[in-house]
């Protein structure tokens, strides 16, 4: 039998999203077509700028591509956009490692071992340098966007400017004069400094301008365009120069598909309390529990979905499936819950979610990522009942300890093979709350006290000692405590609690009479109980040989007093005093003697 249930955060799917850099248009699914952060190495000539960031489909940066324009033909420096250090950069990105960011003057193309710095020299009058990233293929999508963070350091009495621009048509950009400006689709352009700072900026390529007319009814659009691509062109206009020009980092090229995307957030294991209420968590299920499933998951983008179904899949068994329809929205938490009960058996066991399984026969939902519609995680259930610990003694109902050293006789039976065992054992005065959960003996430390940490012991019978001086410095003179085990056989979940059948009193050495296997303080202390058993009355006598304050009480085996016999100060001398028993039943009673420095106690037995 396991007693408790272990903590375990349950491991699930994880989707990632490309979502919420852009406002607007219509929030849907996004995907990166670039995220270029300009984290290159400088000191290694295979990332030295200019370099290619190639991927898979080829894609990559381009510099200066085509027949240069806008030259000073007598001074002509041939140079390109290109990576710079950090000390432009002050903004605090999450990338704290890349401290790079893109210059609109690095250095001569056709000379990159001999890099120009911002620090070291301004950019060069009457130049022009491109930087360009494609082709992509926007012909599904329904809106992209380039988002980006701009330093500027520039005059405009310097004719210089930065545009960022977006074509489908690569022939423009070898467009001189103004007839580039006339047929490039511009999405933003700068030709003054901003605060001296860093500042984010987006444009959308369904909104884009030419030769500055900014009316909202003549505006361009590439989206639906095989081959698009985007491009930052640095010009200094002037014979006169001005600043450091342009520096750019963190450019996100991305396009939304205007689907939507359903994506697993978290599985749920539901244990029922009552028939109509389930306790939601993520435990850890044993044998024989009876559990339900629950999936919580998010429907990005708009507008409402297409029927789709969901399915629930134990150990390749369909065990619950329904069709929905919900609305796409980018904050709307849906929940499933399955409402078949799963008994669980032991083995190995995987549970799948599936929200993506095809509606018709050859069709399926169209999502904007495919790949993200699962949520699956598997836990193993291994037959292996709690070890079987019972402590042995005392069998008295209250047995006395005073100099020798506490035996503790515990026995440990076991249905599998295991080997090896774990014992804790514990003293306590209460024993109200110790049920079949250890952490409420762990955890209550102020009512349970240490024997024996953490020691090995093995299949039947043992012994552990508890010695004398460890628990003199633990417990007050008096105290009546049991001895609590608990063993384990190292899994999970399996331990199993005793408490000893009898109690223990503890006397301190020398504080009872040795007639009575009780050691007597000098002139101090309890002479006498008689008649001992007794059925009507018992007469107890007592002596002290100093004045003070004296208590004498009458407790039971569980500590609790039943009365109060003397309570007040006293002149040194030898007294008597009788108990009457009224309301007590037949059975063992303590008698207590208390002055200011010392303790005396003495056994009767109640026989009406």
């Amino acid at each position: 039998m396991n007693f408790g249930m272990k903590r375990v955060a349950l491991i699930l799917l994880a989707a990632t999203l490309v979502l919420g850099w852009f406002a607007t248009p219509a929030q849907a699914v996004w995907h990166a077509f670039l995220d270029e952060h300009f984290n290159k190495d400088q000191q290694n000539p295979n990332l030295a700028w200019p370099w290619f960031t190639d991927m898979r489909n080829g894609l990559r940066w381009h510099w200066n591509p085509w027949a240069p324009h806008f030259r000073y033909e007598p001074e002509r420096t041939d140079y390109c956009w290109g990576i710079q250090d950090y000390i432009y950069c002050n903004r605090v990105t999450p990338q704290v490692d890349i401290k790079q960011s893109l210059w609109c003057a690095y250095t001569n193309r056709n000379n990159v071992q001999q890099p120009r710095w911002p620090e070291d020299e301004e950019y060069m009058p009457r130049q022009n340098a491109w930087v360009w990233w494609g082709p992509v293929d926007l012909t599904d999508a329904v809106a992209a966007a380039v988002s980006f963070w701009v330093y500027l350091d520039l005059d405009n009495y310097a004719r210089d400017s930065l545009s960022c621009v977006a074509v489908s048509d690569p022939g423009l950009l070898t467009l001189n004069g103004r007839d580039f400006f006339d047929n490039v689709p511009v999405g933003k352009s700068f030709s003054f400094s901003r605060e001296n700072d860093w500042y984010w900026n987006v444009f959308y390529l369904d909104s884009l301008i030419l030769a500055g007319n900014d009316d909202p009814e003549e505006r361009v659009s590439v989206l639906g365009e095989e081959e698009v691509y985007i491009a930052f062109v640095w010009q200094s206009d002037n014979i006169e120069i001005a600043g450091r020009g342009a520096f750019l980092d963190d450019v996100v090229f991305s396009w939304d598909d205007g689907l939507f995307d359903l994506v697993p957030i978290e599985t749920y294991l539901g244990y029922e309390i009552n028939e109509d209420s389930v306790s939601w968590g993520d435990v850890w299920p044993d044998e024989g529990d009876e559990i339900q499933f629950r999936l919580d998951f998010k429907c990005i983008g708009v507008e409402e979905t297409p029927e789709f179904n969901v399915n629930l899949v134990v150990n390749d068994t369909i065990l619950y499936s329904e069709q929905l329809t919900v609305m796409g929205d980018d904050d709307e938490v849906y929940t499933i819950i399955a409402d078949t009960v799963w008994t669980v058996p032991y083995g190995d066991h995987l549970v799948r979610w599936e929200i993506d399984t095809p509606v018709d026969e050859g069709g399926s939902v169209e999502e904007g990522i495919e790949d993200n519609n699962v949520s699956e995680f598997e836990f193993t259930v291994i037959y292996n009942p709690s070890p079987g610990f019972d402590i042995l003694a005392p069998f008295a109902e209250l047995d006395t300890l005073e100099t020798q050293d506490l035996y503790i006789d515990y026995a440990i039976s076991d249905t599998l093979e295991d080997e090896e065992f774990r014992v804790f054992f514990y003293w306590t005065t209460d024993t109200t709350d110790i049920t079949y959960d250890p952490e409420l003996i762990w955890d209550v430390v102020e009512n349970y006290g240490w024997i024996g940490r953490n020691f090995e012991a093995v299949r039947g019978e043992g012994r552990y000692t508890w010695q004398a001086e460890e628990y003199a410095a633990a417990l007050d003179s008096g105290t009546v405590f049991w001895t609590v085990g608990i063993a384990t056989d190292g899994y999970p979940n399996n331990n199993t609690i005793s408490v000893s059948p009898g109690q223990y009193v503890y006397i301190p050495p020398n504080s009872v009479d040795n007639d009575d296997n009780y050691s007597q303080p000098n002139n101090f202390g309890l002479t006498s109980a008689y008649p001992n058993p007794f059925n009507d009355a018992v007469n107890i006598q007592y002596s002290t040989s100093k004045s003070g304050h004296i208590n004498l009480s009458v407790f039971d085996m569980t500590g609790r007093r039943i009365t109060e016999l003397v309570n007040g100060n006293m002149s040194s001398g030898n007294y008597n005093v009788t108990w009457h028993p009224k309301d007590a039943s037949a059975g063992v009673y303590l008698v207590r003697l208390d002055s200011n420095s010392e303790s005396d106690f003495r056994k009767v037995i109640y026989m009406p």
